[in-house]
């Protein structure tokens, strides 16, 4: 998806902050599912502000308009309950002054990634996110448009693709599935934010001060997220880092994790018709073979023997 043009830019602006000038604006890079703008601003009584315009891409155009709804009002939901996510401040689903829909948000001031050279305090850093994210029960009413995690995964295991992944074990991976499927609910259903990895943490002099890029959100057992963020310190991190962080959110959450194991070969199943996408170097293609092998064999051989509870 191509950037905004200047006058689009200023058009927007406009919309949100009306007699407000644009000083600047620059891409964010980083992100695949959106083409992300930095947008600075003066605002009449000479304020500087700084805003962030996220344009989902790769989604077809009643998609991205849902998209853009559900992240425009989980974010404003949360926002409104202190969590450290960017203020909603418009949705715009009209398609006039961009192709498709836009969100306008606060910019959070920050750098995504690992955040404080201790790793320790990295890995606790996820976990304390997670925790702080699952406190919000699935049943509570400013949740009830979100989609089921558990109704996503029936679907893509219903729904296999013509041929089937080898490189990345996709046929063990659903007859595993399949054989355990659905999971018992063993603990209560929470809001999950879908794609907790380094890249939508934004950490700043140490601290996090952002959590961002809600897209992904549903409703469902909080252990489906954990098993996300499982593979992605994995990958960051290697094998021991992915235990600290589960011993850490198990802690601090009591999750009954006797299903880890389904949801983390749910959360290696997700990304593989999009990893091609993801535009690695060799060297990085090689390792993230590797973590994920690692991680889906682990979860294939605590599986292997048990039978659908």
């Amino acid at each position: 998806m191509s950037l905004p043009t200047d006058k689009a830019v200023e058009q927007i602006v406009e919309r949100a902050f009306p007699g407000s000038r644009v000083r600047r604006a620059w891409p964010l890079t980083g992100g695949i599912s959106a083409a992300v703008t930095a947008i600075e601003i003066e605002q009449p009584d000479g304020r500087v502000r700084r805003l962030t315009l996220r344009q989902p891409g790769a989604l077809d155009g009643e998609r991205a308009s849902d998209t853009s709804e559900k992240e425009h009002r989980v974010l404003q939901f949360l926002h409104d309950a202190g969590l450290p996510v960017p203020e909603p401040l418009l949705l715009d689903r009209s398609g006039e002054i961009v192709p498709g829909p836009l969100l306008l948000l606060e910019y959070i001031d920050g750098q995504p990634g690992e955040g404080p050279g201790d790793l320790n305090r990295q890995l606790k850093g996820y976990a304390e996110t997670l925790a702080r994210i699952h406190q919000f029960p699935a049943t509570h009413p400013a949740l009830s448009f979100l989609p089921s995690q558990l109704d996503d995964d029936s679907d893509r295991l219903a729904k296999p693709p013509a041929t089937l992944n080898d490189g990345r074990s996709e046929g063990a991976i659903r007859d595993a599935l399949l054989k355990h499927w659905p999971p018992r609910q063993r603990n209560q259903p929470t809001l999950l934010h879908g794609d907790i990895w380094p890249g939508n943490m934004v950490w700043h002099e140490g601290a996090l001060v952002g959590i961002i890029d809600w897209e992904d959100a549903a409703v469902g057992d909080p252990v489906a997220d954990l098993a996300v963020t499982r593979l992605e310190v994995l990958w960051a991190h290697g094998s021991a880092a992915m235990v600290t962080v589960t011993e850490l959110y198990q802690a601090q959450t009591g999750v009954d994790l006797a299903d880890l194991a389904v949801w983390d070969l749910c959360a290696a199943l997700r990304p593989i018709p999009h990893i091609s996408g993801w535009g690695l170097s060799p060297a990085e293609d090689t390792a993230q073979r590797a973590g994920y092998r690692r991680f889906v064999d682990q979860a294939l051989e605590a599986l292997a023997g048990t039978s659908r509870p």
